[in-house]
């Protein structure tokens, strides 16, 4: 068996779809008319699969935003953030996540993937506990292994579980932090975010709350499920991603924890990355503040869920 084995066998499989009309997981889009339609295979075609919740992709003002941030300050930084990656509107955009979430730190990343990485690689290591959800997004998964932390599975959406876990590890001992996704993908169902923070608080945990879907969709300001939940102020970290709502690509992290800083140096994945382009980040704060002055995109979202159920 050589290093190239396990290609050949997804190869294999693909051959399979040849004669299909399209290859699955490989759709190509070949145009955007509107924020739920795209040209596949030259037709007009409805999109019921993206994560374009809020239709924010085509919004005039996001739009406008990163016209102007390209005339103002070209394609790209061409360094990471540590280097000559800094620029205004980076600083400007941390500014404004704080001041949404009402939190005292925000930092922003070049993926939602990086976040997780960053956040969970920076924060833990060899002696720290991690628990995560079975359901966990594979950032989170890919976050723990690089930290050489104790990494402990519990039940999806199980309080119990989760609450049995952490009463069998010693008190006091090692740093511990519970992992749960505010809205997960997979299944498409949410957590119990006041029971889970009880837990932890019971039992001396660190929470962290992926809100990657839920972020602009939950929430009476849209702040996602731990806002909708009423546990906002307990949560330590929260993540977001800017891939779906806000209609670019990034993540954040904003928390109450002044240490947050420390990861403009301490997190490899931060440090050794280009940082966001301008026109993205540029058009991530427009879609901010359109989600922040019309909350009838929210409404209108959940009135087509309901229609669809």
């Amino acid at each position: 068996m050589d290093l190239l084995h396990k290609l050949r066998a997804i190869e294999s499989r693909l051959a399979m779809f040849e004669d299909a009309a399209a290859t699955p997981g490989l759709t190509v889009i070949e145009g955007v008319l509107g924020p739920c339609e795209v040209v596949v295979q030259g037709r007009p075609t409805l999109m019921f699969g993206s994560n374009n919740y809020l239709g924010l992709t085509k919004h005039p003002d996001v739009v406008d935003a990163a016209r102007r941030a390209l005339d103002d300050y070209g394609t790209g930084t061409t360094g990471s953030r540590t280097a000559n990656g800094t620029f205004a509107l980076h600083e400007a955009l941390e500014r404004d996540f704080a001041e949404w979430f009402g939190k005292r730190h925000a930092i922003i990343f070049s993926t939602g993937y990086q976040a997780n990485l960053s956040l969970i690689g920076g924060l833990c290591g060899a002696g720290d506990v991690i628990l995560i959800d079975s359901d966990s997004h594979a950032s989170i998964y890919d976050a723990t292994r690089q930290t050489a932390s104790q990494v402990i599975g519990f039940r999806h959406n199980s309080a119990d579980s989760l609450r049995r876990k952490l009463e069998r590890l010693p008190r006091g001992e090692r740093n511990r932090l519970v992992v749960v996704e505010g809205l997960y993908s997979i299944r498409g169902d949410v957590a119990p975010l006041l029971d889970i923070a009880n837990i932890c608080s019971a039992n001396g945990a660190y929470l962290l709350v992926d809100e990657a879907h839920s972020l602009g969709t939950y929430g009476a300001r849209g702040l996602g499920c731990a806002e909708d939940q009423g546990v906002l102020d307990r949560v330590d970290f929260i993540v977001g991603t800017f891939s779906k709502s806000l209609a670019g690509i990034g993540g954040v992290c904003v928390s109450d924890h002044p240490e947050l800083r420390a990861l403009h140096f301490l997190a490899r994945a931060y440090v050794f990355t280009a940082s966001g382009s301008p026109s993205n980040v540029a058009s991530v704060a427009a879609a901010v503040r359109v989600i922040r002055q019309h909350p009838e995109l929210r409404e209108r979202l959940w009135m087509n869920i309901r229609a669809l159920r």
